[in-house]
């Protein structure tokens, strides 16, 4: 029986074997960690330029600017627009004596009469002190009362603002006025001086019972004169039917326009060579401009106008609207619509805020063709170089009211008819 043996040594290992078939594919792995962030790269070319987008909304107004520093003093202007025709005034007195009749004889010698007393004995003496109620600190101030130690010297003291705009002293106009408030009047301006208002105002105050006097000719009282009689006088509205008009003001003004022809005396046939004629324009952006008629005596051509006038609610370019209204509205050469020696007025109902590209273009025309021009403007948001610009420069043809409702009210509304006739 054969038993094995203990086993021999481990032997050298063998060459290597010759390369085995290619296996096969193994199953995809699993998605390895995010990479970090690459170089950043240089900047590249500037892409094509876009098309334009859409045209924003208006945006709000924006508030006041802070008052300029004062400029230095402007040259003279030009000469004021002519003056409106007086009233008629009362009869005159009874004239010069005539030449010296024959002497009569003696008659026989009277009773003394009683003794004479000067004419002015009885005056009353009035005094306007027009001032800023500024004075140097070093002055004596009691001076300040000095007519008040005077019986029968009543003293009126009307505060004015300076040219900076800075209000007057109102406890200086206190002492001058002697301590009397109710005769304190307070202005703005010294361009208010000449207001018609003012004026009629102060007249009832200097002489509140006022007494014509003619000797040996009792007077007659004052004639008074209907607006617009014996002259012809074509009217024409421009109203800024902007956005900022709003339509209660709009509708006011309708309201202003048909009591102004129903107040006027207005001309009786189309060729009328005396009396008053209207025409409208309501004006929005450059050259849009709506007629609501032209010039007329018609009551009933007016009301049908204004009640298919409607509101524009647009922007506003008044220089167009001047030159459209004096091309159709007036008309030119041989299409001249107003009557000859007419006195043709242009009546501007705006805030003076418009666009003013072509307005001293207009402003010349309207000065070219000699139209008298008035301004209307309301509330406290308004261009007032514009409005003195479209007045052609005279501030006594800006009439101004907190609104437009004010208008219709009796006192403003005569000033208005007394200033256009």
């Amino acid at each position: 029986m054969e038993v094995p043996g203990i086993p021999g040594r481990k032997g050298a290992s063998g060459p290597k074997g010759v390369k085995g078939n290619r296996g096969k594919m193994g199953l995809k792995g699993h998605k390895g960690k995010q990479g970090d962030p690459g170089i950043e790269g240089s900047i590249g070319q500037p892409g094509l330029k876009g098309e334009n987008g859409f045209k924003g909304e208006k945006g709000e107004v924006g508030l006041i600017g802070a008052k300029g520093v004062a400029g230095a003093p402007g040259k003279n202007g030009t000469d004021g627009q002519k003056g409106k025709i007086g009233r008629i005034g009362a009869p005159g007195c009874k004239g010069d004596p005539g030449d010296k009749g024959p002497e009569g004889h003696a008659g026989e010698a009277g009773d003394p009469g009683p003794p004479g007393e000067s004419k002015r004995a009885h005056a009353k003496v009035s005094v306007v002190v027009v001032t800023d109620g500024r004075f140097d600190p070093a002055d004596d101030d009691s001076l300040l009362r000095y007519l008040c130690n005077y019986p029968g010297v009543e003293v009126n003291a009307i505060g004015v603002g300076d040219m900076f705009d800075k209000k007057h002293d109102s406890e200086t106009l206190v002492s001058v006025a002697c301590n009397n408030k109710n005769r304190i009047t307070e202005m703005k301006q010294y361009a208010d001086l000449v207001a018609e208002s003012f004026i009629e105002r102060l007249e009832t105050v200097l002489c509140p019972d006022p007494v014509i006097k003619c000797p040996d000719l009792p007077c007659k009282s004052e004639l008074d004169v209907a607006p617009c009689v014996g002259r012809p006088v074509d009217l024409v509205f421009l109203l800024d039917g902007s956005e900022r008009l709003g339509t209660e003001n709009f509708n006011h003004f309708r309201s202003f326009v048909q009591q102004v022809a129903s107040t006027l005396v207005m001309a009786k046939t189309r060729n009328d060579q005396n009396w008053a004629r209207l025409a409208l324009v309501e004006f929005g952006k450059e050259n849009e401009n709506e007629v609501a008629f032209p010039l007329t005596h018609d009551s009933n051509v007016i009301s049908t106008g204004l009640s298919r006038l409607t509101y524009l609610d647009s922007s506003s370019s008044t220089g167009p609207a001047i030159l459209h209204a004096i091309d159709n509205i007036m008309g030119k050469g041989n299409t001249r619509k107003t009557r000859r020696g007419a006195e043709v007025s242009f009546v501007f109902v705006t805030d003076g805020i418009t666009n003013t590209s072509s307005l001293d273009k207009a402003v010349s025309a309207m000065r070219r063709e000699q139209i008298t021009s008035t301004v209307i403007a309301t509330g406290n948001d308004v261009d007032q170089q514009v409005l003195t610009k479209l007045a052609l420069e005279s501030q006594e043809a800006i009439f101004k009211a907190p609104k437009f409702s004010d208008l219709l009210e009796s006192s403003l509304f005569g000033r208005f008819i007394r200033w256009i006739c």
